[in-house]
């Protein structure tokens, strides 16, 4: 059935998934027609594939600044490169070394990507898991991290942007000092490739996890990083692709996608980082100016600019996302919704934020499509959607 086309649509909802940026579709076309040969053939359409292929890692290598030694593992998502990452890392030492209990330490507030991975590989019986708190900012206390290290502490996970509070983790400082310690480090840099550095080299990481749908690119592509020397045990197994760490046919067509799209949010990083900051501030001013009871989970001085997250008192943030939906307008919120209950997203709570606050956020994310006059649009359409509920 063909689908309507909405007019005068307002999309803000840049962290959970964006459009494909201009000329990506146009580089992925030829590898669905003319250059569509399996990588792993050994005729010609399999070598010009493959070559392909060899040549996205390698541009990927580059904007990581990665060692030729180093992986790009090509994965169908950012969740499961962070399954390989995880799962590698914790079976691989959990098998290798002979130990009884492997120890990894992350975050109370980390993707459910990480902490679910976490949860199943505990209940297996594979390993223990520390999670940190965070301070009224979000922010991970590295002194903290560094004193929970054991004998057996094989692994730090942590992300880099967070995805609903738009916090940036001192990632750099914690990768540098785990290095001395012996402790390998994955960071979750999904939200951060657009407007932050992802230098592996600055970071000290020796995993790092990229999304293509975060990025401008196609959905259902990833990569993992991994360093050169880190032991990961295979979790999809079959045939060899991928350096045996993820069996199966390789999407070159999504994968060059992926890598365009790299390619155009590395070059355009520096701009848009300024373009939306001022973007945040102005949200953030026309928001705090005409709403009451509202107050701001993100810090617009040292968070990422493309996320803005609020909390307002005396509404559910799940209803104002559905009324703004109604009206064209696309945001996203801190609630994860069941049918029969609203949880408050235990991110805000960690923050300390009251529970009557914490039950009313909405997420906002922008990104290189937003303008002006989407903010002022959104923040008309916000005040009218409160004003309508508070009635109720």
């Amino acid at each position: 059935m063909k689908q309507v086309k909405r007019v005068n649509q307002v999309y803000l909802d840049y962290a959970a998934g964006t459009p494909m940026r201009e000329g990506v579709l146009k580089a992925m076309a030829p590898y669905f027609s003319d250059c569509f040969g399996n990588t792993g053939s050994i005729h010609q359409m399999g070598d010009d594939a493959r070559v392909v292929l060899d040549n996205a890692r390698e541009q990927v290598r580059v904007s990581l600044g990665a060692a030729c030694c180093d992986k790009i593992i090509f994965t169908g998502s950012g969740t499961e490169s962070i399954n390989i990452a995880l799962r590698g890392v914790v079976l691989d030492a959990f098998f290798k070394n002979g130990m009884k209990k492997v120890h990894v330490i992350s975050s109370i507030i980390e993707h459910k990507a990480v902490l679910e991975t976490l949860a199943d590989l505990k209940a297996m019986g594979y390993l223990d898991v520390t999670l940190v708190g965070v301070d009224s900012c979000g922010m991970v206390k590295v002194p903290e991290v560094l004193g929970l290290i054991q004998k057996n502490t094989v692994l730090v996970s942590l992300h880099y942007v967070h995805n609903e509070l738009g916090v940036v983790q001192r990632v750099g400082l914690l990768g540098k000092e785990l290095k001395r310690r012996g402790v390998l480090f994955h960071v979750d840099a999904c939200q951060a490739f657009c407007y932050f550095s992802c230098s592996v080299i600055d970071l000290y990481c020796d995993l790092l996890t990229l999304n293509s749908s975060k990025v401008g690119g196609p959905k259902g592509v990833g990569l993992l990083y991994a360093r050169e020397g880190v032991g990961l045990r295979s979790v999809i197994t079959g045939g060899s692709q991928e350096f045996g760490l993820r069996a199966g046919t390789e999407n070159v067509a999504g994968i060059v996608g992926f890598v365009q799209a790299l390619q155009i949010s590395s070059r355009n990083r520096v701009n848009e980082n300024i373009r939306l900051r001022g973007l945040q501030k102005y949200f953030w001013k026309e928001i705090s100016s005409r709403v009451s009871d509202v107050k701001c989970n993100s810090n617009l001085k040292t968070g990422s600019p493309h996320i803005l997250s609020i909390s307002i008192r005396g509404v559910e943030g799940e209803h104002v996302v559905r009324y703004l939906s109604e009206k064209g307008f696309y945001v996203s919120t801190g609630s994860a919704c069941t049918s029969s209950e609203v949880k408050v997203s235990s991110s805000v709570l960690a923050l300390g934020v009251d529970p009557l606050y914490a039950a009313g956020t909405v997420r906002f994310s922008l990104g290189w499509g937003t303008r002006k006059s989407d903010i002022r649009s959104t923040v008309k359409a916000l005040c009218f959607v409160i004003s309508a509920l508070k009635k109720i």
